[in-house]
């Protein structure tokens, strides 16, 4: 669900901003400010820092790379890859946590799988670029970057065995190589 949010309050708490910003100096307004700015993001939908960072950490607990515009290139070339590209649908939650079992459970097996995750409103360069629009999608990465295959949420129930076991068996293997104009070694 998106929440929309009237321009009258957005251009107030723009306002509210400014003027707390130019009176700094006093600590009641220094947390007028964090709770106006806390509020703006949320308006606009903007991930606080706490919670990107917390994102982080949970993700190297669990064994997962994310995967940014800087470092895509450079990772993606190394080896086989399972990628979840998730967003704030309802979805992507469900999906989430099994991407999470499944690397988890893969590292004890030692499959030699390497597990990332791309947030589709965070990389919005790398998602563009393979013209996913709507998450959760998985993409299977292999042959130094080169085979790029995608499992839409229609074809996966969102539960952590089924996707090992998809991995474990190489079933992913199956899936159609993206070949178009817009994949690796298209001309676009």
């Amino acid at each position: 669900m998106r929440l929309t949010v009237p321009l009258s309050l957005c251009v107030w708490l723009f306002h509210l901003i400014v003027l707390c910003t130019a009176q700094q100096s006093q600590t009641k307004s220094s947390a007028l400010l964090n709770t106006a700015k806390r509020l703006f993001q949320v308006a606009l939908g903007q991930t606080p820092v706490e919670d990107l960072l917390a994102r982080d950490e949970a993700d190297r607990a669990a064994g997962v790379t994310r995967i940014t515009r800087n470092n895509y290139e450079k990772l993606l070339t190394d080896g086989e890859w399972v990628i979840l590209v998730h967003g704030k649908d309802p979805l992507s939650p469900r999906f989430l946590e099994m991407h999470t079992n499944a690397s988890l459970a893969s590292q004890e097996l030692s499959l030699g799988i390497k597990w990332g995750r791309v947030d589709l409103i965070e990389e919005t360069y790398i998602s563009m670029r393979w013209l996913l629009f709507r998450p959760p999608y998985l993409v299977f990465i292999s042959n130094s970057g080169h085979d790029l295959r995608f499992l839409s949420p229609r074809h996966v129930h969102p539960e952590g065995d089924r996707l090992l076991e998809f991995v474990e068996k190489k079933q992913w293997k199956d899936l159609p190589i993206w070949n178009s104009r817009y994949g690796p070694d298209g001309d676009r």
